[in-house]
């Protein structure tokens, strides 16, 4: 047996690799092909025999040989609504990939986005024509497989080819390494993604629920209104289900919440500006609260201009094809894909449930599962709000300024963890004593509370003060573990206070 190989495989952890597929493509020798590991997530995996140490997987690796964006950090947000109602209720939201894309195949170029496999999974592949466009429209919550497409990509580069490539922000970083330079004809879309999970979940799920009978499955059914937990379901014997809500479905209920969330994406090192690519995409959640006289039950777009060359290439949609297309602040866009600096994405505290329940008894037991415990754990939650308001309510009756409680206890320069309605109001209430909130700390730190800093959960260390004050007292077992290292000041509860 050949000694230890110089390759990613003994670098990074499975559970950190993002699977863009980058080491897979540059090996020269094919030493390195995708397999799935226990969840069903794309890893490489190594021939040793075939290996000849070039030490290129490592290189190329995103996450192991990370570079950060050349991208600027002041990025150009807009709201854009397509013009063309059929388009629209083919796309996820406002219909811009579609429009992107038809510019790029007007000019004889090649586009490559997310498809449907056969097995109900997602794959990247080309499409020359605009009557394949289809095949990219909507979205697919899953990871998608990429094989060697990277190498496809190339080749279409070299042969002249104008070639747009849309994907994860760690699969757009994955082929820029990959690539090792810059080309004038490659322009790069990456998403605001939330997560993606493993495509064997949703394969588990379809045959669990479906058996053998499942045609298709739209993500984002525009069943008379734009919303991420709407899905259309066509069975092979002929009936045609639409659900809508997380409840109404097993799958949609365990992904909106983080549940399957992957731990690359938990850890994701792609997500905040400067974005990886020369445009970035995604759905304007939460714009009604801005403009609220917008009909917005088509979709609505958001989309990031990050360089030069993304200006360029968003300025060549035809006018008359556009139906709204405003700039907006980026505050706007709030907590879609994690963008800020200080940002990270979260997990559902039930994902280890999930993981091992799946790999014991199957997806719906999973679910099952995780339906008991965030039960017994919303109740926990709701009845700890519920008696610390009371405990805060009878202290005020009392006469007894809440502000007092803190300087009694030496606490006159805090922070706040958690900026719920309990953070908020404790904000508030102190802003009528001599205690100083100095910051808090909230895992979406874009939501913006006057004149408070918030900071993310991804900091390496926060501020000194006397005390950070946990106002999510029913999980404070994981904040301790959140905080672990970041602080050496004191973390306590609400509840020692009320």
């Amino acid at each position: 047996m050949k000694n230890e190989c110089n390759s990613i495989t003994n670098c990074i952890k499975e559970e950190q690799c993002v699977g863009c597929g980058a080491c897979v493509s540059i090996c020269p020798v094919d030493a390195l092909a995708f397999k799935k590991d226990k969840w069903g997530y794309y890893v490489p995996e190594l021939d040793r025999e075939r290996c000849i140490n070039c030490g290129k997987c490592v290189t190329t690796c995103p996450v192991y040989s990370h570079r950060e964006s050349e991208n600027a950090e002041d990025t150009k947000a807009y709201c854009f609504v397509s013009v063309d109602k059929e388009l629209l209720e083919k796309s996820s939201s406002g219909g811009v990939f579609s429009h992107l894309s038809r510019i790029i195949l007007k000019d004889g170029g090649l586009v490559f986005g997310v498809e449907w496999t056969k097995e109900h999974t997602a794959k990247h592949a080309a499409i020359s024509d605009e009557e394949d466009l289809y095949r990219f429209q909507k979205s697919k919550y899953m990871q998608s497989y990429t094989g060697t497409i990277f190498r496809n990509v190339k080749a279409a580069l070299l042969e002249g080819k104008k070639v747009l490539f849309s994907g994860c922000p760690c699969q757009v970083a994955g082929l820029k390494q990959y690539l090792g330079k810059a080309y004038v004809n490659l322009y790069l879309i990456d998403l605001l993604c939330g997560n993606s999970p493993s495509a064997e979940f949703f394969k588990t799920y379809v045959k669990e629920e479906f058996d053998d009978d499942l045609k298709s499955y739209e993500f984002r059914y525009k069943a008379g209104a734009w919303r991420s937990d709407c899905e259309q379901i066509n069975l092979i014997s002929g009936d045609s289900i639409v659900r809508t809500g997380m409840e109404a479905d097993s799958y949609q209920s365990v992904y909106h919440d983080h549940t399957m969330c992957a731990p690359h994406c938990e850890n994701c090192m792609f997500h905040s500006i400067p974005r990886y690519g020369d445009l970035s995409i995604g759905d304007f959640w939460g714009i009604s609260r801005f403009k609220p006289d917008l009909d917005t039950s088509s979709g609505v777009s958001v989309v990031l201009v990050n360089n030069e060359k993304g200006t360029k290439l968003f300025d060549l949609i035809p006018k008359n094809e556009i139906g709204l297309l405003d700039e907006v602040p980026l505050d706007w866009i709030g907590g879609n894909g994690y963008l800020g600096k200080n940002s990270s994405n979260f997990i559902s505290p039930f994902r280890d449930l999930f993981y091992k329940e799946y790999l014991l008894n199957g997806f719906h037991a999973a679910v099952n599962a995780v339906d008991r415990e965030r039960s017994a754990y919303m109740k926990l939650r709701y009845l700890g709000d519920f008696n610390l308001l009371r405990d805060w309510m009878m202290l005020k009756q009392s006469g007894v300024n809440p502000g007092d409680k803190f300087i009694a206890k030496g606490y006159k320069h805090i922070a706040v963890y958690g900026m719920g309605d309990v953070g908020k109001l404790l904000i508030e209430e102190l802003k009528y004593s001599d205690v100083k909130v100095l910051y808090s700390i909230d895992r979406n730190p874009r939501i913006g509370y006057k004149d408070v800093k918030i900071y993310g959960l991804s900091e390496e260390e926060y501020p000194a003060v006397d005390a950070i004050v946990v106002t999510v007292a029913w999980d404070m077992e994981n904040v301790l573990k959140k905080l672990d290292g970041k602080t050496e000041s004191e973390i306590i509860s609400i509840r020692e206070i009320f």
